[in-house]
């Protein structure tokens, strides 16, 4: 086959055969020289991304703590010196959509002043009450947990009740007198349980509104559902009431 070739060509042809050849050599050698280029700048580009969100949403929370620290202080009745402001860092067990906040974890304990029984305000809103503490973080029971119970009366006319959670954060004013005068559209507000330490729930804090009324002529009590007017899932920051004397 080499003879019916003309030489010229199959010269001419190996020529094209190794230069091609070695063309593939140095494009190779020039792409690899570039990728470890493109491959840091790269990555620097996610790096400089990554920091811009997370400033992002740093900017952000600092921006609703500042707003929560100015409404509480200009409108809660309690003492700003006794309130401590803390962040909500999680909600063991809460599923949105499925389920509601039954407890929630903030950034403070022992370490912060933190104690077993201080309640937990928003405003003038009731939220919870501290259940436990460790060195540095605490978990508070929300007021519509199946394991809290409170007093609670009415702003319009002081009748004196009994405020539960029930299943699914629902929250009932029960044990209510049939002679009471309790109607939709009343506040219950909190009775207060402070001890001389100042450990508690002080009084007249906003539990929620009276929605319906279940009151039967043969039963001994009558009950009211109650709306919260604050929706704990959303808060990112509350307040916590610490004692004057701890």
């Amino acid at each position: 086959l080499l003879l019916k070739t003309p030489p010229g060509r199959w010269v001419q042809g190996g020529f094209e055969q190794v230069f091609a050849g070695v063309g593939k050599v140095f494009f190779g050698v020039s792409q690899n020289a570039k990728k470890p280029f493109e491959d840091t700048e790269s990555v620097r580009l996610q790096k400089e991304n990554t920091s811009l969100r997370e400033q992002l949403v740093t900017l952000e929370l600092l921006k609703k703590d500042n707003v929560a620290l100015s409404d509480q202080f200009q409108t809660a009745s309690i003492k700003s010196s006794i309130l401590l402001p803390v962040h909500i860092v999680s909600m063991p067990q809460f599923i949105p959509g499925i389920s509601t906040p039954d407890s929630f974890i903030i950034d403070m304990g022992k370490n912060g002043q933190i104690r077993e029984g201080m309640g937990v305000v928003f405003g003038e809103n009731l939220i919870g009450k501290v259940t436990k503490v460790s060195e540095n973080v605490s978990e508070v029971l929300v007021i519509s947990s199946s394991k809290m119970t409170l007093s609670g009366k009415t702003s319009r006319t002081a009748a004196l009740g009994v405020v539960r959670g029930r299943s699914e954060g629902e929250l009932f004013f029960d044990a209510v007198l049939p002679s009471e005068d309790v109607k939709s559209g009343d506040m219950i507000v909190s009775v207060g349980d402070m001890n001389l330490q100042g450990v508690g729930i002080p009084g007249n804090m906003i539990i929620g509104k009276i929605v319906s009324v279940d009151k039967k002529p043969s039963a001994m009590f009558q009950t009211a559902k109650i709306k919260s007017l604050i929706d704990i899932s959303r808060l990112s920051t509350v307040f916590v009431i610490v004692a004057p004397s701890l």
